[in-house]
């Protein structure tokens, strides 16, 4: 017994030594072919890695298989959704496009086959026809993939109406023709959904290549040679190009030598090499497109000087640029005169007649029109030649604007090229340096002695016995996530099922509360035609009722006149006629009264004091009078407002006022 359990313990010894040899020295393959040499030996400790392996590799492929099918059903539902979106946008672009917009007219250099696409070379076309043809063949590459969304939704809607139809005949012609139109239908819809994926990868290739012929565009128009005499353009306009290209040039080389001033001129290595071609395209782009702008603004100034010109009589030289011989018949000698006194007026403000005078003595021999129009003639020209230097050094301040800001965008670019430069070098001499390190470490690997080798032997076995519990919790863990998400789903399915009712219950509470509505609004309608009809019925009552109390005012009135012409003094009051004068007469009385004023008074009529209170005079003096008129007048008289101001007013004529009652006088 104790010398098979000491074979057994050397046997189980050898087994785990290899295992550790296996797993710690060798790589997967020598692993792989370890494990099925020990196969045969019964070692429990192997097989039960290779199970764990073999679940490990399970579980990883269904959850793999999980995800990719959750991912497959996210990005169908995503798509769907585009599509659902963009059907509308899709049919209103092809509408515009199609059936709007007229065909692009395109250059002869860009008519071109579909064997012989591409964008023309800038040395056989001028800048506006490339940009022409590039711009048209992008139109072309839009056009088509519009065209193929809609014979892929042509091609969709014809299927849905097949299988429409193929399912209404199936309930005619029985099960044995669905099946044979079923295979039919399968191998149908199967070539139509390849020939849809072909032709997506088609029009996928054909928008790289467009795109990287764009990028060839780039760099075709910013390579550094000039155009040659193979060049399909006119003489003026090949050298007018010639010209442009080689300013440009000029331009890049000037900003290369600003921005890397310290740049050997031996040195094989451009900067300008390690700058974007679109960047270098944009930079020249913009100095064409201010040679541009001066070139269209001193046309402009050409044409209208030149219209200026033709109106004053004079002439024009090629040039554009006319002299002192340049008006019809005057001479340098005229001309020197005119300028004479031109220069001794202009300051002063002396013009047109006043200038003309002082210019006639001078030129005798020349018509006041013909000094006229050469006075014209050299405003004019005195005007185009200060626009014309105006814009040119308006130019230079662009260009210098743009050159400043181009240098610095190429100072940042090269510096940006040299940090990736040199991020890749150390990244290359860190990989370096990580290999060699690896290499170290393996080494030291093979050389590690038998306790080390038993020792991490023991951890292994550790490691993948941990691991083992670790795999076997973690997919308790994963079935008990997935019972809770199925409840969890099933939850949110009852919950969305009571929503459903709860809103079903909802409608039928408001369709029940919108029919009573509609009864009130009936009763209360009849309620308000009573109501309207009573309120009527009365209003006419009351009409009646003041007609009758009308017409008994208008027969007793009648009456009282019947009653006034029976009296007997009815003949006398007709007779009477109404004097108002006589009551304005002074009686007897009053005159004598009038006739004595001049007398004094005596004591016992003038009294011993003099009179207190108001007169005319002192009334319409008083504030408190006159305050409360104008409230009177305003009907405010009532309010608390004019109570307060009543009481608040100044009194000037304190006297007048009596606050006690004044006894009787004891003359009589």
């Amino acid at each position: 017994m104790t010398q098979g359990g000491d074979a057994r313990g050397r046997k189980a010894s050898s087994v785990r030594s290899k295992l550790f040899r296996a797993t710690a020295g060798l790589s997967l393959y020598e692993q792989g072919h370890l494990a099925q040499a020990l196969a045969s030996t019964g070692n429990n400790v192997l097989e039960t890695i290779q199970h764990m392996k073999a679940r490990s590799h399970k579980q990883k492929s269904s959850s793999k298989a999980s995800t990719t099918k959750f991912q497959w059903l996210h990005d169908q539902m995503h798509l769907k959704k585009l599509e659902q979106a963009a059907t509308k946008d899709v049919d209103a672009t092809i509408l515009k496009l199609v059936n709007d917009s007229p065909p692009p007219t395109l250059p002869p250099a860009s008519r071109r086959t579909p064997g012989t696409r591409g964008l023309a070379d800038p040395e056989d076309a001028s800048y506006e026809a490339t940009m022409a043809a590039a711009v048209a063949e992008m139109q072309t590459q839009r056009l088509g993939q519009l065209r193929a969304y809609q014979s892929d939704r042509d091609t969709r809607a014809a299927m849905k109406l097949l299988l429409h139809n193929i399912r209404t005949e199936a309930a005619v012609k029985g099960p044995i023709w669905f099946a044979q139109v079923k295979v039919q239908l399968q191998s149908l819809m199967l070539d139509s959904i390849l020939g849809h994926h072909a032709l997506a990868e088609q029009l996928s290739t054909e928008a790289d290549a467009c795109n990287e012929e764009l990028q060839t565009a780039c760099r075709a128009l910013c390579r550094h040679r000039p155009p040659t005499a193979a060049t399909t353009l006119d003489g003026a306009s090949f050298r007018k190009a010639t010209g442009r290209l080689r300013t440009s040039l000029d331009t890049w080389r000037q900003l290369l030598a600003n921005a890397f001033p310290q740049r050997d001129e031996d040195d094989a290595a451009d900067p300008g090499d390690v700058v974007d071609p679109d960047l270098k395209y944009s930079i020249l782009l913009e100095f064409e497109t201010l040679d541009a702008q001066l070139r269209s603004d001193l046309a402009a100034l050409d044409d209208a000087y030149r219209a200026g010109v033709k109106a004053t009589g004079g002439e024009v030289p090629a040039d554009g640029r006319g002299g002192a011989a340049s008006h019809t018949r005057w001479t340098a000698e005229d001309h020197e005169r005119f300028l004479k006194v031109f220069k001794d007026c202009d300051p002063k403000g002396v013009r047109n007649e006043a200038f003309l005078q002082r210019l006639a003595p001078l030129l005798p021999h020349k018509t006041k029109r013909e000094l006229s129009l050469h006075d014209q003639w050299h405003r004019l020209h005195r005007r185009y030649l200060r626009d014309t230097l105006d814009r040119n050094k308006e130019h230079e301040a662009k260009v210098a604007a743009a050159f400043n800001k181009a240098k610095e965008t190429l100072v940042d670019a090269a510096e940006a090229c040299k940090a990736r430069q040199n991020a890749d070098a150390d990244q290359a001499r860190r990989a370096a340096a990580q290999a060699l390190l690896h290499a170290q470490v393996a080494r030291f690997q093979l050389k590690r002695d038998l306790q080390a080798e038993a020792a991490a032997h023991q951890e292994e076995i550790a490691r993948l016995e941990a691991q083992a519990l670790q795999d076997a919790l973690e997919t308790k863990r994963r079935r008990e996530h997935e019972l809770k998400k199925k409840l969890v789903q099933d939850y949110k399915g009852w919950q969305e099922l009571h929503a459903i009712a709860d809103e079903e219950a909802a409608a039928a509470a408001r369709a029940n509360e919108e029919e009573l509505k509609a009864k009130r609004m009936a009763a209360n309608a009849e309620r308000v035609q009573f109501r309207v009809d009573e309120l009527e019925h009365k209003a006419a009552l009351q009409q009646q009722e003041a007609l009758r109390q009308k017409e008994e005012v208008d027969a007793r009135r009648k009456a009282l006149e019947d009653l006034k012409l029976t009296t007997p003094y009815a003949a006398k009051l007709a007779e009477m006629q109404v004097d108002p004068e006589r009551t304005r007469q002074p009686t007897v009385a009053f005159q004598a009264n009038v006739d004595a004023a001049h007398e004094p008074l005596g004591v016992h009529e003038a009294g011993l004091f003099p009179s207190h209170g108001y007169d005319t005079d002192k009334l319409f003096k008083d504030a408190r009078f006159k305050l409360g008129l104008a409230l009177q007048n305003a009907g405010l008289a009532q309010t608390e407002y004019a109570r307060q101001a009543m009481a608040n007013v100044a009194v000037r004529n304190a006297g007048a006022y009596r606050h006690s009652v004044q006894p009787k006088t004891q003359l009589w």
